[in-house]
């Protein structure tokens, strides 16, 4: 699998699958937005400096200034993942402004969604790949 370069998205976004090994115990940097999709398997990861569990079927929700690591995962952990440039988010930042909203989510960054939700997920995940594999053209 890739080591992604998190921190450099110039291209304005980037879709992929990873099992994040290549980081080994290190933080893992987010400029901008991250979205993961954990596919199979599950990993001990700290966010914001907690550990939490993160397994298949969960969404973790991150931002450029959330510390995140994976402290250790199991042999079939993967997930696909969604990185968005701070300069695509931070219209989007500003427009949210509940300050109920970011303190639920920096609180609470992985979510479980049921069966629909999920597939609501997979359908969001295919139009950024289409849409981060067609903008890159341009």
């Amino acid at each position: 699998m890739e080591r992604l370069q998190i921190g450099i998205i110039a291209d304005g976004g980037r879709t992929g699958q990873t099992d994040f090994k290549a980081y080994g115990n290190n933080r893992i940097g987010i400029s901008g937005c991250m979205v993961i999709l954990v596919d199979s398997g599950c990993a001990i990861v700290s966010v914001g400096f907690r550990r939490r569990v993160l397994r298949r079927g969960m969404m973790a929700v991150l931002f450029y200034d959330d510390t995140f690591w994976i402290e250790r995962s199991s042999r079939t952990f993967t997930c696909r993942y969604v990185a968005l440039a701070d300069d695509n988010v931070q219209e989007a930042i500003y427009k949210l402004t509940s300050p109920y909203f970011w303190d639920s989510l920096s609180e609470n960054p992985l979510f479980l969604p049921d069966n629909d939700q999920w597939e609501l997920l997979e359908g969001w995940y295919r139009q950024m790949v289409w849409i981060c594999r067609n903008s890159a053209d341009e």
